[in-house]
């Protein structure tokens, strides 16, 4: 035991101590010294209701949020403005303008050149006395804003229906087989080898192995070689088409067939009917010869094997050609009219 503690503590708290021999001992409130108040003695807790809040008002300096954004309002306004001069700048160098509705495929291109400058709005209609104003005599003026002022009068020709020169046909393998090839025994057998001729793009093996019914005679022949070589290098790059080709002629109780003793590929015959509302008409499909038809004409594009293909068109009435991609296909109406719904 510390006998100094112990002394100590009889000395400050045993009864009859004297107040003059106590050591002095501070309190815990007089050790942290006096309550925390104002100079009229406002405790803490007053002065907390009295309180007011106070701050000092900071600057904004930016950043590069902000310049980035004053940056991009002023290449936005550069670009309006560029925008608007070219505009004005080029809307009156022609007094003529392509018509609306150039081309219409089942609908699919439709108002190929509205908005050009020059063009009257597409949803400003004709007036029943602006069409009879403008049309040839003798045309019925309710035939509706279709028949627009610019187009040519038809030619007084009896109407025609044009077929494309497509050249030389290939001759269909009747059983002497082709180069490279063994004779297939079986249908299924002829597809693998047509699998691996598209892919490579052979077109011999193609064009002696795929031949289409015509339909005046009802015999087989074979594609024009300028087809076969369009389809040949259309399959050779699209595997996906090329599969969707072999999964259709699959079916050997459709499109399987026979030249002599060679098994072949039958196709039905697959055609573009083509119209226009314009004179002098010039227009050619991939593989195909060009045509030239007048408004009151239609043309025959066949026979087609079922790939893409690329279609152009030119006519004097235009200010510049057209082009475009068609897609062949088993099962369709197909046509193409250059002209206004």
């Amino acid at each position: 035991m510390d006998y100094n503690n112990y002394n100590n503590y009889n000395r400050d708290f045993r009864k009859g101590a004297s107040s003059a021999n106590r050591r002095r001992v501070q309190s815990v409130q007089e050790m942290m010294g006096p309550p925390a108040g104002n100079a009229y003695g406002q405790s803490s807790r007053n002065r907390s209701r009295s309180r007011t809040g106070s701050y000092d008002t900071s600057e904004f300096t930016g950043g590069i949020d902000a310049i980035a954004g004053v940056i991009f309002a002023i290449l936005l306004g550069l670009c309006i403005l560029a925008a608007l001069l070219f505009f004005n700048s080029g809307a009156g160098r022609t007094s003529g303008y392509f018509p609306l509705n150039v081309v219409t495929i089942n609908g699919v291109l439709n108002d190929s050149f509205a908005g050009l400058p020059g063009a009257p709005p597409a949803d400003q209609p004709f007036t029943e006395a602006e069409l009879a104003a403008a049309l040839p005599s003798g045309t019925n003026a309710s035939a509706g804003s279709d028949a627009l002022s610019s187009l040519p009068t038809a030619t007084d020709e009896p109407a025609a229906a044009a077929t494309g020169s497509t050249g030389a046909a290939m001759l269909l393998d009747a059983g002497s087989g082709v180069p490279g090839y063994d004779q297939a025994a079986t249908y299924a057998e002829l597809l693998t080898q047509l699998d691996q001729a598209m892919s490579e793009g052979d077109s011999v093996f193609i064009g002696a192995k795929i031949g289409y019914t015509d339909d005046s005679t009802g015999s087989t022949l074979g594609f024009p070689q300028s087809v076969v070589e369009h389809f040949a290098s259309f399959m050779s790059a699209n595997p996906d088409k090329r599969q969707a080709f072999l999964d259709t002629i699959k079916d050997a109780e459709k499109y399987e067939g026979m030249s002599g003793t060679a098994h072949i590929v039958n196709l039905p015959l697959i055609r573009y009917k083509v119209t226009t509302d314009y004179d002098d008409t010039t227009f050619s499909f991939s593989g195909f010869s060009e045509q030239t038809i007048n408004a009151n004409q239609e043309a025959t594009v066949a026979p087609m094997l079922p790939c893409m293909y690329t279609v152009t068109a030119t006519c004097p009435s235009w200010a510049q050609p057209i082009e475009g991609q068609l897609e062949a296909t088993f099962g369709e109406n197909l046509e193409v009219n250059f002209g206004t719904n």
